[in-house]
């Protein structure tokens, strides 16, 4: 029998999910809120909405293609490729 499910499964599993498809641990951590207490935290003043974003679009892609809803292929998930490395083979770099 499989135990209940809470809301920390859901947020475990998109950040699990987040890392195979190769985005940012940092990332990984201003979407599900958690605090940044370094002191770099205290200059970077970025609100990484656009990172964010990009990453939750790629989550919802890998899940739309797992579940069979949406057009578009999951992405290959890979720890390695990191957003650089995505955006230099989309401009072709």
């Amino acid at each position: 029998e499989m135990e209940r499910a809470t809301p920390h499964d859901l947020r475990r599993t998109v950040a699990t999910w987040l890392g195979s498809l190769g985005y940012d641990r940092n990332i990984q951590d201003r979407i599900l809120n958690h605090k940044d207490q370094s002191v770099g935290a205290i200059y970077d003043r970025y609100s990484y909405d656009a990172e964010k974003r990009e990453a939750l679009q790629g989550w919802a892609d890998a899940f739309a293609a797992m579940t069979g809803h949406g057009t578009k292929a999951a992405p290959q998930q890979n720890p390695e490729i990191g957003r650089e490395a995505r955006a230099d083979a989309r401009d072709g770099a």
